[in-house]
């Protein structure tokens, strides 16, 4: 369909509303040609370009937000200086969600800031609960089909989504366990994003990431390894410059823990200890078919049962529920071993992403080598937990003119935002279906602006 088809279909659900801005306020840029991690002028992109441009950002005229936000609803006098916004995407109909879709794709795009056009989404945890963790009640990200010419900043817009829950393994359906609610921006409906649908193929990254990239629209989806995030100071970069093509708007949504931030970092831990907790929380127990006995008994913990797949970290916390003491002194190395040793007598160990089982020794294997590869990273490589490829990209973002979102369900995106951004009160805020959201949640969220 051509893009002027799908305007005019736009158009006349939202003619009531002044959607679009002039597409002159988007600042310009080029992608990186495909395959290279350097910029214009041939140089490796480094972290500290960030710290040089942090005071004259400072200096700079405050950006004026997009007449789209005055469609959603303003919670500004919530925890001012803070400029939050609410967004209904369940609360709906179809075309409520249609028309909402559009609204945070062009104030995605329309936003300009001398903050790289960063924006924070905090989404509906509640509402991707009550779906049972399906696409199809997760984050909202839009998906413009190819036969789409351009956006509403005049250019075509590829949407990149890092995260490390994604389940491209499950299948993308959108009763699937996954994490990615894509919706084309033409009809609002679900996009299946498993290989084989929609044009989606898929292609490994690194040692661990899983990259899942359409040609029936302008998205790549990537399964991140946050290991592999640590290691490689141009993960994002490299990634980005595989996909984008000359002349596109890039609108980049990132996760944050497990992406952009190393789990539990901040919580006194040695190197050896957070690496086993990731690396469990990547593994994933399958129960042998034809097993009549799935008690599991190790030491001198209860017996329970393993009846279903279940990444390791849960398996430990539920072992451990009601005795963080216990569960915090679980992650020692020897007692890690023969907890595998014993987990392997009735399930299949794997990557959570893949079919092939691993042995034990070729677990730890791995860990001897991602811990060797993380003590050996030099500066500021994982300062307060957040890698260096964190603030690389952002600045690559920020200098081309191209949109950073950060979209957590979590209240975890100002210790990320705080590594690149010198003013946080002008990083604007989005909340999804803020009033369906828990108590729990919403003193947490609220929590991150306190004076």
């Amino acid at each position: 369909m051509a893009f002027a088809a799908i305007w005019q279909k736009v158009s006349n659900l939202l003619r009531h509303m002044h959607l679009w801005c002039d597409p002159s306020c988007v600042a310009d840029g080029e992608t990186r040609s495909r395959g290279g991690t350097q910029d214009e002028a041939g140089d490796s992109v480094s972290v500290d370009a960030n710290a040089e441009t942090l005071q004259s950002i400072t200096q700079e005229a405050k950006p004026e937000l997009p007449r789209s936000f005055s469609e959603f609803r303003s919670m500004c006098d919530l925890y001012p200086p803070y400029k939050i916004y609410d967004i209904d995407f369940y609360g709906g109909d179809q075309n409520t969600l249609l028309k909402n879709l559009w609204n945070y794709y062009s104030v995605c795009i329309e936003h300009s800031s001398p903050y790289a056009n960063m924006i924070v989404t905090t989404s509906c945890f509640t509402q991707w609960r009550k779906g049972k963790k399906s696409n199809g009640c997760a984050k909202v990200i839009p998906a413009m089909p190819m036969s789409a010419d351009s956006g509403p900043s005049g250019k075509p817009t590829r949407v990149f989504f890092f995260d490390d829950n994604i389940n491209l393994h499950f299948g993308g359906a959108v009763d699937s366990e996954g994490i990615c609610n894509l919706r084309d921006l033409t009809t609002g409906e679900f996009v299946a994003h498993g290989e084989g649908q929609n044009g989606f193929k898929s292609e490994r990254f690194f040692r661990q990431t899983t990259v899942q990239h359409s040609t029936d629209y302008r998205v790549v989806l990537i399964q991140v390894n946050i290991l592999d995030v640590m290691i490689h100071p141009n993960f994002f970069t490299q990634i980005i410059a595989r996909y984008a093509e000359p002349g596109e708007s890039l609108l980049c949504f990132f996760d944050v823990n497990g992406v952009l931030v190393w789990d539990d970092t901040a919580a006194d831990q040695t190197v050896a200890e957070v690496l086993l907790k990731t690396m469990f929380r990547l593994v994933e127990f399958r129960p042998r078919a034809g097993l009549q006995d799935r008690q599991f008994v190790f030491e001198e913990w209860p017996p329970t049962t393993l009846d279903k797949p279940e990444n390791g970290k849960s398996m430990v916390a539920r072992i451990h529920k009601g005795n963080n003491d216990k569960y915090h002194t679980f992650w020692e190395i020897d007692r890690c071993k023969r907890f595998l040793d014993e987990v392997a007598k009735l399930a299949d160990i794997a990557w959570g992403w893949d079919s092939t089982t691993l042995t034990v020794s070729s677990f730890f294997e791995d860990y001897d080598r991602s811990k060797k590869e993380i003590e050996g990273l030099q500066g500021s490589a994982a300062k307060d937990g957040i890698p260096d490829s964190w603030p690389i990209v952002f600045n690559y973002l920020r200098e081309h003119g191209h949109t950073a979102v950060l979209n957590s369900f979590g209240a975890d995106t100002h210790r990320a935002v705080k590594r690149v951004v010198p003013e946080l009160q002008q990083v604007v805020q989005l909340t999804v279906n803020y009033e369906m959201w828990g108590e729990r949640d919403v003193v947490s969220w609220g929590k991150q602006f306190a004076p």
